[in-house]
This record gives structure tokens, sequence and C-alpha cells, in this order.
């Protein structure tokens, strides 16, 4: 499809129940044309809920975008092969290894460790923009950490609430919330050009709206 590309994954190695044709969940981001010759660096979380990669720029410029799945709300008695339970499962195996108490909410622990990821990156100087099915609105508080604390915590901005203020851009068709969000850490409201979603089912199989951000990346890395 592109002439050139780089694409960057994760998931969970190992499906909980062997007998899955596929592993639920994980995370993919794909950076192409020009913009792929500015890649240096990259990675992912250990459990497949996030992938980033790195672009720089001129005068040491860096701008990291990455993608982050935060799964549905689940209880023990859902199934393993959920993304909730096998995210569980993990993290009770890490927290056995390092003898350390981690939340039982995957979807709290999720926010937890991305806050951490996120404040580190910019205290390393980084421009960042985040992709992210957060399966949950800005505006929504029912539970004891909330995507809205994630953006009030490490001041990031809803490229959505720039162009559409106040305005609920149904993410689902068979809902009215806006859960898939593009958040953004270092870029002004003058380099978000434009913002919106497009008709559920163009370009991907899926019963999600594709949402963009046209994002002025020449200037945030410092080439004109």
């Amino acid at each position: 499809v592109w002439r050139h590309s780089k694409v960057f994954f994760s998931s969970i190695e190992e499906p909980a129940d062997p007998q899955a044709d596929f592993v639920q969940g994980g995370a993919c981001l794909i950076v192409t044309s020009k913009w792929a010759s500015r890649v240096v660096n990259h990675g992912s979380d250990e459990i497949g809920r996030w992938v980033w990669a790195t672009l720089r720029g001129r005068q040491r410029e860096k701008l990291t975008v990455v993608t982050m799945y935060r799964p549905n709300p689940g209880s023990r008695a859902a199934g393993p092969a959920t993304v909730w339970s096998q995210q569980r499962s993990r993290m009770q195996m890490r927290a056995d290894e390092e003898t350390s108490a981690m939340s039982e909410d995957p979807r709290k622990q999720c926010l937890l460790e991305f806050e951490k990821w996120t404040e580190t990156k910019i205290g390393d100087g980084h421009r960042i923009i985040v992709l992210t099915d957060a399966n949950q609105s800005l505006t929504d508080t029912k539970e004891g950490y909330n995507l809205g604390d994630l953006v009030k915590r490490c001041s990031l901005l809803s490229a959505m609430e720039v162009k559409h203020e106040g305005q609920s851009l149904q993410s689902v068709d068979r809902g009215s919330a806006t859960i898939d969000h593009i958040l953004t850490y270092g870029v002004g409201t003058e380099e978000i050009h434009k913002a919106g979603k497009l008709p559920v089912g163009l370009g991907f199989h899926t019963d999600h709206r594709g949402v963009f951000a046209d994002v002025d990346g020449a200037q945030l890395l410092g080439l004109r």
C-alpha cells in the first residue's frame, strides 16, 4: 500500500487458551512515507497494551506516537480469552515475580502504568501523540481512575475537543459516547489543523468509526 513504511505491533505472546486460533487484544502502529525514515526508536508494553515509535527532527526535536488499547470492563467470571482476563492473569504473574501489589483491575492498571510511561517521555523532552481506544469517554467518572484523570495529570490535549469542543463524536455504531481518542502533549492548538471521524466500516472491517487528526508534523519536528 505504501512504498515506504514501518510497522510496529505488540500483543500477549501466549494465548490463555492453547486451542485458540488467535489472541484477542494488542496494538499496532504504522508510520508511512517520508516519516518512516525519521523513526529512531520504538518499543512496546510487555503485555500488548501499547506500542510506540519516536521520530527525530531538527535541533533534537522528538515526537513519539503511541497506540494504546485499554480493555473493556471485565470480571472474574469473564472467559479466559478476553483481553481483560488475559491482562489480569499476566499482571498477577508479574506481581508474584516482583512480590509487589498491583491493582486487580486491568483497566485501572493500564492507565496507571501508561501515566508513568508518559511522564518519562515528557521528562526526556518528547512531544507525544496518543492514539487510543480507551473504552471510556473523557467525561466518564464512574471508575476509581478514569481516562479524564490521566489527561489532567499528564496535561494532555484532545484533538477532537480542540476542533469539536463539547461535542460527542459517536465512536461505535451501537453507542453514543466518544471512546476513541487522539491525545497530545507538546502540540499546540494551532498545530492541529483538522480532526474528525469517518463513517462506520470505511476502510476497516469494524464496528468502530475511524478517527483522524491532521497535525503539522513538520512544525513539530522543527523541519520548517
